[in-house]
């Protein structure tokens, strides 16, 4: 069978080529992902959703975190992020971009705070919203 739940045999095979040879910014990430390091969140890597291979995936909120570096900064590059980007958010994921420099714990950690944080507001700002 060449197809897998909508993934393509080749696909599957770069997501595994993909996690074998990382860049050095997606392992440093992974590092401090893995086994739920983060805020208690369980990520995958090279995830293939909709023939896209993500950097790291968090099903539980439907979360695509990419690691970008100065590939992304070219606007052939740019053009087809806003374009995966807008397919994935039709479809119901959130995009988290993070900038090769941000990859630290830190940096990861203050940026999946403020996702969580706008992904369920505190109580005292659904209460305003009631009004």
């Amino acid at each position: 069978m060449a197809r897998r739940r909508g993934v393509t045999l080749w696909k599957r095979d770069r997501a595994r080529t993909f996690r074998k040879c990382p860049t050095a910014s997606e392992a440093r990430a992974w590092d401090i992902l893995r086994d739920r390091r983060v805020l208690g969140l369980k990520f995958r890597r090279q995830h293939v959703i909709d023939g896209y291979v993500i950097d790291f995936f968090c099903v539980e909120h439907r979360l695509v975190l990419e690691i970008d570096g100065d590939l992304h900064l070219d606007p052939v590059q740019r053009e087809q992020d806003a374009e995966r980007s807008s397919h994935l958010r039709d479809r119901g994921y959130h995009i988290l971009r993070i900038q090769n420099s941000d990859v630290n714990k830190p940096g990861l950690e203050q940026a999946l705070r403020r996702f969580l944080d706008m992904e369920r507001p505190s109580p005292a700002s659904r209460e305003r919203g009631r009004g």
